[in-house]
């Protein structure tokens, strides 16, 4: 019964070696704090003498190379780089996507607010036949629209945590 019982152990350890995922671990090296990226996540990279951030979904992690699907180019949407290469990552969370999505109709109302606003305190008020009075819907629309278009700027002025590998963090491939 004892040989069942490694036996099935044995098998058991093997499968977990040969189905092992392998993950990101950047970290702090000042803290010691690490923060684990996994397959099929959107990351935003930096390569190595480049100056601008690249947009790409982790599609597998090997020993020492990262290959990421990349939905921004048109030519090889699948690419392959060694860790080493990596200058920074920016990992865009989930309170980032969300409030992106909520701001962008206030961004675009905020626009055509602020838009009609302007327009409203340009032109010569009309004067209601009923109450005798001028109509200030001009500036309150401004005012309006300045408020909605400052909220649906404000989480793309907002940066996502960055982890720069040539200063406070290390970047390697562990495995389960």
């Amino acid at each position: 019964m004892k040989k069942i019982y490694f036996i099935f152990l044995l098998i058991l350890c093997s499968l977990n070696f040969v189905f092992g995922q392998n993950y990101l671990n950047i970290k702090n090296t000042k803290t010691g704090v690490s923060k684990i990226i996994e397959n099929d996540k959107t990351i935003f990279f930096k390569i190595n003498g480049d100056s601008a951030y690249n947009k790409g979904v982790i599609q597998q992690i090997k020993d020492s190379s990262i290959v990421l699907y990349l939905p921004d180019e048109d030519e090889s949407s699948l690419m392959e780089y060694k860790i080493s290469e990596f200058a920074a990552i920016r990992k865009v969370g989930r309170f980032h996507s969300i409030i992106r999505i909520i701001s962008a109709p206030l961004f675009i109302a905020g626009g055509i607010e602020l838009m009609a606003g302007t327009l409203g305190t340009i032109s010569p008020r009309e004067i209601d036949p009923v109450t005798h009075q001028k109509s200030h819907q001009g500036p309150v629309l401004m005012v309006l629209g300045t408020c909605a278009l400052g909220l649906g700027i404000l989480p793309y002025l907002i940066k996502a945590r960055t982890y720069e590998f040539r200063k406070d963090f290390v970047l390697e491939v562990k495995n389960n």
